[in-house]
């Protein structure tokens, strides 16, 4: 069985969760690539107000902090 050729396209990094959540409004977003720190709001506040519009893309969510606890509260399956 073949498979179409998918292409992959980036879009532009923004600075914030406001941001981000604008840029859904005009794209379809596959994959998001998260800081848990972010300006405005953290990681968790961002993906809670993403999912109230009932979108849900894959996410890898990064983050600075120095102790597993810090984030352990996230809504993203399979922190390490």
């Amino acid at each position: 069985m073949s498979r179409e050729p998918q292409t992959l396209r980036s879009l532009p990094s923004v600075k914030n969760g406001v941001e981000a959540l604008e840029l859904f409004k005009t794209e379809e977003i596959d994959l998001v690539v998260l800081d848990y720190y972010t300006p405005g709001m953290n990681g968790d506040e961002f993906l809670d107000k993403l999912h109230e519009t009932g979108v849900r893309p894959e996410v890898i969510m990064v983050t600075s902090a120095k102790q597993r606890g810090d984030c352990a509260g996230a809504p993203v399956p399979r922190y390490q």
